[in-house]
């Protein structure tokens, strides 16, 4: 798994191709639990940056 997220996710100089990407790379495991608090937080990026 790890060397398959380093694959994907991280571009030609060592360096994620986009930001949101990087942070699959600092988990051992992507569960359903991670992906929706996850989620919830960049719901809540827009709506904290907005005042809503």
């Amino acid at each position: 798994m790890t060397e398959k997220k380093a694959k994907y996710f991280t571009g030609r100089h060592g360096v994620s191709t986009f930001a949101l990407t990087s942070q699959v790379l600092q988990h051992q495991e992507w569960v359903p639990t991670l992906l929706q608090k996850r989620q919830q937080r960049l719901l809540g990026l827009p709506a904290d940056e907005w005042d809503l």
